[in-house]
């Protein structure tokens, strides 16, 4: 399938060499682009939404502020590529190199992370809301502010504790507790009045459940960033 771009011909098609194409700000809804190569192309602004980019090639490619939601991105190559401020929401990213890419104030809400290699990989303020990291690794990630709230994590840079009402991950810096997303040592200073003040059921459950959360935290500290 050939399109017409910016005056420029490219064949979007499976396997197609698109590499350094200027794509930004196109529509590329539901695509078939397996294993295509799109390094260092400029895909920013781009609509993805359903696209088939398992296998594809990416790295170094400019994919900020792109749609990319229920989108196939499993065993792709995203290394160093910029996605900061896309929507990646129930993204399947399995098994795929995010290594060094910047997914800095990212959405990827319910998106599957399984076995993906984030090494060194900018999520600072990222939304990881209900995503799966079962088997990602994530040796020296950023994670500063990202959202945890009902993520999956690695077990080892994000560690998951499930209990009744509220799922509990930390890192080796903060505890996020549902939407609650506050420092260890607040956490561990926090008064009665301030737990109410997060949920009005909050009070006996944390009763209930600091100690066993604080216990695992110590006997299982999560690796530093």
């Amino acid at each position: 399938m050939i399109k017409l771009i910016n005056n420029a011909e490219y064949d979007i098609a499976p396997y197609a060499n698109l590499a350094g194409a200027n794509l930004g700000g196109t529509s590329l809804r539901r695509a078939d682009l397996v294993g295509a190569n799109l390094s260092g192309a400029n895909l920013r602004g781009a609509d993805l939404s359903g696209a088939n980019l398992s296998g594809a090639n990416l790295d170094y490619a400019d994919i900020s502020d792109a749609g990319i939601s229920y989108s196939n991105l499993s065993h792709a190559n995203l290394s160093h590529t910029n996605l900061s401020g896309s929507r990646l929401r129930r993204v399947d990213l399995s098994h795929t190199n995010l290594s060094h890419a910047n997914l800095r104030r990212t959405s990827l809400a319910h998106s599957d992370f399984r076995h993906a290699n984030l090494n060194s990989a900018n999520l600072s303020r990222a939304n990881l809301s209900y995503a799966n990291l079962s088997g990602a690794t994530l040796d020296g990630a950023n994670l500063i502010y990202a959202n945890l709230d009902s993520t999956i994590g690695d077990g080892g840079y994000i560690i998951t504790i499930n209990t009744p009402n509220w799922i509990v991950n930390y890192t080796s810096e903060i505890i996020q507790i549902g939407c609650e997303n506050h420092l260890i040592q607040d956490w561990y200073e926090s008064t009665d009045d301030e737990i109410m003040d997060m949920d009005g059921n909050a009070r006996e459950w944390w009763e209930k459940h600091k100690d066993i959360i604080f216990t695992t935290i110590k006997l299982n500290p999560a690796k530093e960033d």
